[in-house]
């Protein structure tokens, strides 16, 4: 997901998703491995086209676009959802905390000189539905 629709061309040899590495996986074999081409889309308009209106939980974790995806929820949908866990890689996920605070309860993790940051956001409106024992859980 993104900030804009579009089509983007990564080479395979410099793609890690997580753990998974296509480097060396055709070297061995003398393969050149082909580039991959990907379609972004805006979250939203996913939302529109499934029908859904509302989200309970969002787990995001995008390496480096989470403030631009979440610049494409609607604060209606944002704000009704009970619980956002995720981590921003700079200074542009304080702009979404900000947008965050006032429907959610905050908890950030971050190591001094590091520009990367894990955070959870539980709706203040769902707290009291929640015993103290999950919101522990939720936050380890």
């Amino acid at each position: 997901f993104g900030a804009n629709e579009q089509r983007v061309t990564v080479p395979a040899d410099d793609v890690n998703f997580g753990a998974f590495n296509t480097r060396g996986r055709f070297k061995d074999r003398g393969i050149p491995a082909a580039p991959i081409e990907c379609e972004v889309r805006r979250l939203d308009d996913v939302l529109r086209e499934l029908g859904l209106a509302q989200i309970d939980l969002i787990k995001i974790d995008c390496e480096g676009a989470e403030a631009d995806i979440f610049s494409t929820l609607p604060d209606e949908i944002l704000n009704r959802c009970q619980w956002i866990v995720g981590e921003f890689h700079d200074h542009a996920g304080f702009s979404v905390l900000a947008r965050l605070a006032m429907h959610f309860q905050l908890d950030l993790k971050k190591k001094m000189f590091r520009s990367r940051f894990r955070f959870h956001a539980c709706n203040i409106d769902k707290m009291e539905q929640l015993p103290r024992s999950a919101l522990d859980a939720l936050q380890r």
